[in-house]
């Protein structure tokens, strides 16, 4: 049995990181990305400690939120993490960047809609 994952070419699949830099569908992004189903968004400032940070991208559609926090798990202060708890449908996670890109995959790969935020390590 063949385990390797069939992803769909236009779903956005993580190919690797390393100090400063992320490759998505083997396009190379320098610093904090957003990456969403079917588009990747460069971030210019990368705050998880912001809740206006996430309010400019958080949507109804997002089933899971993914958030790497770079070499450690970092979990931000309150208001961010009522402000994520208040969104009706959303489940989220702070992990280590390097757990959350492994975890984007497996449930791109399950076809679920997936929104992971990576802060640049």
């Amino acid at each position: 049995m063949d385990i390797i994952p069939l992803v769909s070419k236009n779903k956005n699949f993580i190919n690797g990181y390393e100090e400063g830099k992320f490759l998505v569908n083997s396009r190379e992004y320098y610093g904090s990305i957003i990456i969403f189903p079917e588009k990747v968004i460069e971030l210019k400032e990368s705050d998880i400690n912001n809740k206006e940070h996430f309010q400019s991208f958080v949507t109804e559609e997002i089933e899971i939120l993914l958030i790497g926090t770079g070499e450690t798990r970092n979990i931000p202060n309150s208001s961010v993490k009522f402000y994520l708890m208040e969104q009706k449908g959303l489940s989220f996670e702070f992990m280590r960047t390097d757990a959350a890109c492994r975890t984007h995959n497996v449930l791109v790969s399950e076809d679920r809609f997936v929104v992971t935020y990576l802060k640049h390590v």
